[in-house]
């Protein structure tokens, strides 16, 4: 039996870090849309809306909350389709952008950013287990409960993405049966009075723009991860559905969310953003902190994974296993230590400026540059015969339009932002921007009816 496990973990170790097959892959477009929208329907996003509400009011944000979540699954489609077309995880593929070597932008990146995140769910994972604890048993130990929350995310994730897929979905029931009876019972004491809440203004002082930034944000977080599971789709309409799935999770949830939000105006409760603490304010703190456990564990789940594939994109001789146990000792770590919870705003806004040059750069090489392909053999190259080397495994292209993008980002989101926000108008620069000095810095050179590589200009 022992054995047993042994070989099964090791085989997740194998399959990582290779391309899936299509006659391997197991994932279907029904289970595309499901395993996304479960991701997305998370406490986390759900209550968005509290920073939203008192400025905006409930349709001004409502309108905010699907702009933002369109124009966020733009990229995430993009690096959907990639991962299915070339079975790859997100920073791997993203070699074929800034270089074998280069890769290891996007995936510390992807770590720094999804590890952040586990944080902040981790801590909120164990406010609600607090609280089921305190309810049930009397017994108060917040830390406690948030280290059993990741070390449920290892047993789980030691398994890999198949067994995440599975645990994705049976969450995805349970988390929208339970909204669905909250929404319907604050509706049957409240009817439709919370879209005439009043607009008072707050703290974060949150613009439109700035709302349609957050939840586009949080797609793009979301995006980290698409080619890490979609590479198992079977078809490409797999990663149209997952697409899809982002969209409608995250629309839904965060628009329940700001229903539950106004509905605490209405009653004159104070809150905080804290979904334990408002579930509770609204008396339903037991259902409630169940819903908000699951979430959270579900999302870790994935976030977890795919922080694993970034370190072992970097670290390629390091067998999963490993990785994954040194990636939950140290999000165990920020979990109970950086106070991630009261930074929210600023936390998102740092996303949307590593995140929007990021995937429109991407989305740019390859379209555009590539011409839609991406060769998965070479990308796996480490050598300098890989087409995807560049200039010392590092495409200086990619790297000088980021860095320049995502400072014009900084300004954007920081200092002015325009009407529909700084993540698209940010996203649209660097895209232009990176072709630009594609074609003034750089020619094509044919070695050979395949292998291309990007050479300094003859002067």
């Amino acid at each position: 039996m022992k054995s047993t496990l042994i070989n099964k973990i090791m085989k997740v170790a194998d399959d990582n870090i290779h391309p899936i097959p299509l006659n391997e892959r197991t994932t279907g477009v029904g289970g595309a849309f499901f395993l996304w929208f479960g991701i997305t329907f998370t406490m986390v996003v759900m209550f968005t809306g509290y920073y939203f509400i008192p400025t905006l009011g409930f349709w001004k944000s409502s309108v905010a909350v699907i702009l933002g979540s369109i124009l966020g699954g733009i990229p995430f489609l993009t690096i959907s389709l990639i991962g299915q077309k070339t079975g790859l995880p997100t920073t791997t593929l993203s070699r074929g952008t800034f270089g074998v070597n280069g890769s290891f932008l996007p995936a510390v990146l992807n770590i720094i950013s999804l590890s952040v995140w586990t944080f902040l769910q981790s801590e909120i994972a164990g406010n609600a287990l607090n609280y089921i604890s305190k309810r049930l048993l009397g017994y108060d130990n917040l830390k406690l409960y948030i280290i059993l929350s990741l070390l449920l995310v290892f047993v789980v994730t030691i398994f890999g993405y198949k067994r995440v897929e599975k645990i994705e979905k049976v969450v995805m029931v349970v988390m929208i049966a339970g909204v669905c009876y909250i929404l319907y019972k604050e509706y049957s004491l409240h009817g439709t009075g919370f879209v005439d809440t009043v607009v008072g203004g707050n703290a974060e002082d949150i613009t439109f723009g700035k709302a349609i930034d957050m939840v586009a944000i949080y797609i793009l977080a979301y995006t980290g991860m698409a080619a890490d599971y979609n590479r198992n789709c079977k078809e490409v309409a797999g990663a149209i559905s997952s697409t899809l799935g982002v969209v409608f999770g995250t629309s839904l949830i965060i628009l329940s969310g700001m229903i539950l939000i106004c509905v605490c105006q209405i009653d004159s409760i104070a809150v905080e953003y804290n979904p334990a603490l408002i579930f509770g304010a609204l008396g339903v703190g037991f259902i409630g902190s169940i819903l908000i456990f699951a979430s959270n564990s579900a999302l870790n789940f994935a976030a977890v994974y795919s922080v694993t594939m970034s370190v072992m994109n970097i670290f390629p001789k390091v067998k999963y296993p490993f990785a994954l146990t040194i990636v939950v000792a140290v999000c165990m770590a920020g979990a109970l230590f950086a106070g991630i919870l009261g930074h929210v705003v600023t936390f998102v806004s740092f996303l949307g400026n590593l995140y929007a040059p990021l995937f429109a750069i991407i989305m740019v090489d390859y379209f555009f540059i590539k011409c839609g392909s991406y060769d998965a053999d070479e990308l796996l190259k480490q050598t300098p015969e890989s087409r995807y080397f560049y200039w010392k495994g590092i495409n200086v292209i990619a790297f000088v339009a980021y860095i320049i993008s995502a400072g014009i980002t900084c300004v954007w989101s920081f200092i002015y932002v325009p009407p529909v926000g700084a993540v698209i108008p940010g996203m649209l620069a660097s895209g232009i921007l990176y072709i630009a000095i594609y074609k003034l810095a750089y020619r094509p050179r044919k070695t050979d009816d395949k292998i291309y590589y990007l050479v300094p200009k003859k002067r």
